[in-house]
């Protein structure tokens, strides 16, 4: 598209190539069209990216990536793990207790002490 706009106004206004002015207007042409071709480039893959629409799903623009999808739905699937997780521990709610051998203060849900892996009086 740049060298047709460039190709005409070349046509509406001839410069001599030898002189100053055609060797500045030579450099402008090259340099547009190596940008145009860095844009296109660019934004080309984004601008012709396409997939299905599940129902119910909102689309937001500009479109998400596959990778950051795979990474958001990897973190939800931590995130429902752990809260799975919590809800299966049977240690939840247990008092902090106190070695008998060291004097050590542990969580409710340590069988051994974090210290001296002495066992909690009263653990089978």
């Amino acid at each position: 598209m740049p060298l047709i706009v460039l190709t005409i106004l070349e046509s509406l206004n001839p410069v001599d190539r030898d002189s100053v002015g055609g060797k500045i207007r030579l450099v402008e042409f090259i340099a547009v069209l190596g940008g145009s071709f860095v844009l296109q480039w660019r934004w080309t893959p984004r601008l012709l990216r396409l997939r299905f629409v599940n129902d119910g799903e909102t689309v937001e623009y500009p479109l998400v990536t596959r990778e950051k999808e795979l990474a958001a739905e990897a973190k939800l699937e931590d995130k429902l793990a752990e809260e799975q997780l919590e809800l299966e521990s049977p240690d939840v709610g247990k008092p902090a207790w106190t070695c008998a051998k060291c004097h050590e203060e542990n969580p409710g849900n340590f069988d051994m002490c974090w210290k001296c892996q002495a066992a909690r009086p009263g653990a089978s």
